[in-house]
């Protein structure tokens, strides 16, 4: 979940969700697994995603 919380700082600074990512390391594909994952209800997935609600 390291990637995650890179995601969130660069969110922090005002990045868009895709330049977050972009800067992170992280493609796409990656980003919907983990959604995927947070639907399932894996709970730090899920908590990754009711986070970055507050930025967008």
């Amino acid at each position: 979940m390291i990637l995650s919380k890179n995601i969130l700082k660069y969110l922090k600074e005002g990045k868009t969700l895709e330049e977050a990512c972009a800067k992170a390391g992280v493609v796409q594909n990656e980003l919907n697994i983990w959604k995927l994952w947070a639907d399932k209800g894996l709970q730090p997935y899920a908590d990754f995603f009711r986070e970055i609600q507050n930025y967008r």
